[in-house]
């Protein structure tokens, strides 16, 4: 069984995020929008946190051996891969 994350501070995420080739300074608010706006994840103040939509997701792909999906290695390759071509 896979335990969601705890919640992460704004700072905390957006390193995570840099750390792990995610977006740029330009782009990182939009990838977060983005989760809160599918419902995946949810602001309090400066708090993110997994919804119930976003942890079944985690837990589905896991169940189905697809741990890359939710993973942030996929994204920062295709991220770099589009950052090739460009």
């Amino acid at each position: 069984r896979t335990t969601p994350p705890s919640a992460l501070k704004e700072a905390d995420l957006l390193q995570l995020m840099d750390q792990n080739g995610i977006g740029t300074d330009a782009t990182m608010a939009q990838h977060i929008e983005k989760q809160i706006e599918r419902q995946y994840a949810r602001k309090e103040g400066v708090m993110f946190s997994p919804t119930p939509l976003g942890e079944a997701l985690v837990t589905a792909y896991s169940r189905m051996g697809m741990d890359n999906m939710w993973r942030p290695a996929l994204r920062s390759a295709m991220e770099a891969g589009i950052s090739a071509v460009a």
